[in-house]
């Protein structure tokens, strides 16, 4: 069977996952292979069957390499953040700092922003996917240096899906191009790199915790069989966890989407779809996993420890408008017709949307949670070609979020600017990019502004 680690204690695993229930975290599996391909076993087609029905409903199998045995908790801890928001009523964004021109110097004139970090002093690091090219600027907005260049040589790199900040302030890149992290120091010079076995081009494919272990996304395509008894179980993707040094040390999976059919428009303003109810998740920076599905304003935080912190938050369903229905509809119908890509129908939109679309979690280790809101209609001119058919995006929902401790507080409601895309939260800071009229990228930095001082 290979590395993996053999169940014999299988009724007592068994037993233990048909006592919870499916939205609960139902196991914490320790297997002896690095890179976590779940577990191989021999099994029953009933244990089976039964596990592939757990992980259709977004559990989590969390593959960590200490012991050959299995250990869980049942504690569930459910916190309600219905309180008043401690940052008042009307929080406000303001702009504070903006890097980009429209014609200008080549270090201030961005093609396509696709990653970016921030340094504990405020300096931003930007890569520029068009050149491409990682620039470096410092805290007001002045450009400092670039920092390595494209290239398969040591410093160089090919296609950036993330960057992250070490402690000394050294940069760490992740380049699935040449599938390896590379990290640099504080004047941008070259010092290391790891290689890692992933090729996935995902969001959010890269983290660095508070202890400094890299997390890098990757795939596995098998899935739990069925089959013989013997079948090798296994998730869809995983986050590889490796040290500081570059050693991998074991692997977190992550829950199956597992939604329902619908397609998904790239906005300035991140992914925008059909309402789907589907499962999703977000890596803490302290090392942990926070997962809900869409249609219940249910997070789960999934602690070291192996206990489970649910919050839950009251909120008044959101009802799709019939011009906001028509809109999408017209977008399904050209889709099903374009013949590549998605040749098929898709299912009508719900009446009512999902409590929510995504989350995140900020480097302060605060949960925002991307919430549907009522669309509003955007009559501002919207670029484009003559030879352009596809149906307008005129019905769009302001860029929401509700702000969460990790202790189940609710500290206020965010309302991004339009175009606005946000990559590193902190504090009271948001960096990110802002789309211009003609879709030209601005990174900006903002102030998060209550409206009443925290008591």
């Amino acid at each position: 069977m290979g590395k993996g680690v053999a169940l014999r204690g299988r009724g007592r695993v068994e037993n233990f996952l048909k006592r919870n229930t499916p939205s609960h975290l139902l196991g914490v599996f320790v297997a002896s292979n690095p890179l976590g391909r779940a577990y191989e076993a021999t099994v029953s087609r009933k244990f089976l069957t039964y596990l592939r029905a757990l992980s259709q409903g977004g559990i989590l199998l969390h593959v960590v390499a200490m012991t050959a045995s299995a250990r869980t908790t049942q504690d569930t801890v459910v916190l309600h953040a219905n309180g008043s928001p401690v940052w008042g009523d009307s929080v406000s964004v303001v702009e504070e700092i903006r890097i980009g021109v429209l014609d200008g110097g080549d270090e201030y004139t961005l093609g396509h922003v696709a990653a970016m970090t921030v340094d504990g002093e405020g300096s931003i690091y930007v890569y520029d996917a068009q050149v491409p090219i990682i620039r470096e600027y410092d805290a007001a907005g002045r450009f400092i240096r670039n920092v390595g260049r494209e290239g398969a040589g040591p410093g160089e790199y090919r296609d950036v899906l993330g960057m992250a900040m070490l402690p000394g302030l050294e940069l760490a890149v992740w380049d699935v191009g040449n599938s390896r992290i590379t990290v640099y120091d504080s004047t941008a010079t070259y010092i290391t790199s790891h290689r890692v076995p992933s090729a996935l081009h995902s969001w959010s494919a890269f983290l660095v915790d508070t202890a400094g272990h890299y997390y890098v996304k990757a795939a596995d395509l098998r899935r739990v069989s069925t089959g013989h008894e013997g079948t090798t179980a296994s998730m869809p993707e995983l986050f590889i966890r490796l040290s500081r040094t570059g050693a991998v040390q074991d692997s977190v999976f992550v829950p199956s989407r597992n939604g329902n059919p619908g397609f998904v428009l790239s906005t300035p303003e991140g992914p925008r779809g059909t309402f789907t109810k589907e499962t999703v998740y977000a890596l803490s920076p302290f090392g942990y996993l926070v997962t809900g599905v869409t249609s219940r304003y249910a997070i789960n935080l999934l602690m070291p420890t192996g206990r489970i912190r649910r919050i839950e938050r009251h909120i008044e369903p959101v009802t799709v408008l019939p011009a906001e229905r028509e809109m999408w509809r017209q977008w399904a119908r050209f889709l099903a017709a374009r013949g590549s890509g998605e040749p098929r129908s898709y299912p009508d939109l719900p009446r009512q949307k999902p409590a929510f679309r995504a989350l995140s979690v900020d480097e302060d280790g605060r949960v925002w949670v991307d919430r549907y809101v009522r669309a509003l209609r955007d009559d501002s001119p919207q670029a484009r070609a003559p030879v352009d058919e596809r149906p307008t995006y005129e019905w769009r929902e302001p860029p929401t979020f509700d702000v969460i401790t990790p202790t189940g507080t609710f500290l206020g409601t965010v309302v991004m600017p339009r175009n606005a895309l946000a990559y590193v939260r902190r504090g009271m800071h948001v960096w990110g990019v802002q789309s211009g009229e003609s879709r030209e990228p601005y990174v900006v930095r903002w102030r998060i502004v209550p409206s009443q001082r925290p008591g």
